[in-house]
């Protein structure tokens, strides 16, 4: 009888198709692994397709039977990411040892700060394919911590979706900060402070004398060169930041860079003498138009406080094109084999110097109890953070909450107005 038959001949066949299924998972998986590694020991854009499959001792066509593009690999990657980091616990109760946790969970998966981070700061061009997929998960996320912080007993008087904002932010930024400047903090002690001072300042260890103030200048690297050369020089360098936040850096050709400025390869090499010295120089203008935005030297440093949030609303407003540029760069070189990883390791230092000595001169100025060196740490671990958020989120007012930030640890006028609004 057909069905006496038709049964055994099945089993085989299933099993066969099981195994197959089960080959073609570990393969994906070896890919995925693969892929893993090279963009933590390489960063994503210098890393090709070809390389993966190497890596995981696959053949070019090999590993396109399961990921036709790198594209594909990276929106699986981010597939990983998101079930290894998705917030474990009740999201009826604020418990800071349930973040803390999270967090050492994050930093005991190998690599896991560096993949993330560049991969979110890959991403933040609106024509990359995991654009849409980063922004989604932004939006959840904050969604998740809103609902914690409105159900719960977090510290009273916090709105729940800005301290939601507040809180994702100082997260990146300290992952962040983390890979930039390593001896500086470490991630998950770092979000355990954050969350034990969510209402004020974290008050210093131990009474200490406030360092001389550092000038913001000191970010800066002095533009050479005569007045004509530097002309050219800005032309150059204002068309190569709008390359470099389209392409991100692997993605431009110092053939497409001179062309863009109108010139000669040969002339855009005279005033930069590679494609890393420009990169470098573009990084170096954002800083000088910042510190113009700054103006003068205050009187007082909750006047120089104060001047933040106007300087961060001109940025998002004039200069969108760079926040993203300055995102995008921020997050691939974490890779030590970058070309702008001296200069982000400078500047992150440089940073931190500066607003720790302001912290030393207000805490002085007020008689605030106040860790200097800490509050440092998260304001440019917030501010980097809020950045990463506006280019998924370009609504977000990255001043106001800077403001409501530095209202709640220097008890500024008006901060309760900012919790209540933002």
């Amino acid at each position: 009888m057909p069905g006496a038959t038709s049964a055994p001949a099945g089993r085989p066949a299933t099993a066969a198709i099981d195994l197959r299924r089960v080959r073609g998972e570990r393969t994906r998986a070896r890919i995925l692994d693969a892929a893993h590694e090279l963009f933590v020991q390489h960063g994503v854009g210098p890393v090709a397709l070809r390389d993966i499959a190497a890596r995981a001792g696959l053949s070019h066509p090999g590993l396109q039977r399961h990921f036709a593009s790198k594209d594909a690999v990276l929106d699986a990657l981010v597939d990983r990411i998101e079930a290894e980091s998705r917030f474990d616990g009740d999201v009826g109760r604020f418990d800071p040892a349930r973040l803390v946790a999270q967090a050492e969970r994050n930093a005991a998966v190998p690599g896991y700060l560096e993949l993330f981070t560049r991969l979110a700061g890959a991403g933040t061009s609106p024509n990359h394919p995991a654009h849409e997929r980063f922004a989604a998960r932004y939006r959840g996320i904050v969604d998740v911590f809103a609902t914690v912080y409105a159900r719960s007993d977090a510290p009273a008087g916090l709105e729940p979706v800005a301290e939601a904002r507040r809180q994702v932010a100082v997260w990146d930024g300290f992952q962040l900060l983390a890979l930039h400047a390593p001896g500086r903090l470490d991630v998950p002690r770092a979000i355990a402070r954050h969350v034990a001072s969510l209402d004020g300042p974290a008050p210093a260890a131990a009474p200490r004398l406030p360092r001389e103030l550092v000038p913001l200048r000191s970010i800066l690297v002095p533009d050479a060169g005569y007045a004509p050369g530097r002309a050219q020089r800005a032309r150059i360098v204002a068309d190569a930041a709008a390359r470099f936040a389209r392409t991100g850096y692997y993605g431009a050709s110092l053939r497409e860079l001179a062309a863009d400025a109108g010139i000669p390869k040969s002339t855009l090499l005279h005033h930069f003498r590679s494609k890393e010295a420009l990169l470098t120089a573009v990084l170096e203008s954002r800083d000088r138009d910042i510190v113009e935005d700054a103006g003068s030297e205050t009187a007082t440093a909750r006047e120089a406080f104060a001047r933040i949030r106007p300087s961060a609303e001109h940025a998002q407003q004039e200069r969108g094109g760079l926040i993203r540029l300055y995102v995008l760069m921020a997050a691939e070189s974490t890779s030590a084999e970058h070309p702008a990883h001296a200069y982000f390791e400078r500047r992150f230092a440089s940073s931190l110097d500066f607003f720790g000595s302001l912290f030393d001169r207000v805490a002085a100025e007020d008689g605030l109890d106040l860790d200097s060196d800490f509050e440092a740490l998260r304001l440019v671990a917030l501010w980097e953070g809020l950045q990463l958020q506006w280019c998924y989120d370009p609504a977000l007012d990255v001043g106001a909450l800077l403001e409501l930030h530095l209202g709640v640890v220097l008890g500024a006028p008006g901060a309760a107005g900012i919790l209540s609004s933002t």
